[in-house]
């Protein structure tokens, strides 16, 4: 996610994680950002927030599929590893 979209996020308490979504990780980590993926949780959580994410996703042409890549896998594991990182 971009760094400063993602701290704009957490500071509303809107911020998505990506291990809540299952079906949308994959969207979320690689997937460009979409306003919808803003709305899974938090005061304005709206219940089309899924669909719209994963549409937005698929609509950019970034996530074909939900099998995350072993390049996607080495990146989240990179992160993993980063004393503040919150990864899947």
């Amino acid at each position: 996610m971009h760094a400063l979209a993602d701290i704009f996020a957490r500071n509303a308490g809107v911020e998505p994680d990506p291990a809540a979504w299952p079906a949308l990780e994959r969207a979320l980590w690689f997937g460009p950002l979409s306003p919808a993926s803003f709305r899974l949780t938090g005061p304005d959580a709206e219940l089309d927030a899924p669909a719209r994410t994963a549409d937005a996703a698929r609509a950019f042409g970034a996530i074909a599929h939900q099998t995350i890549t072993a390049e996607e896998a080495a990146k989240l594991k990179a992160v993993s590893a980063m004393p503040d990182a919150k990864a899947a």
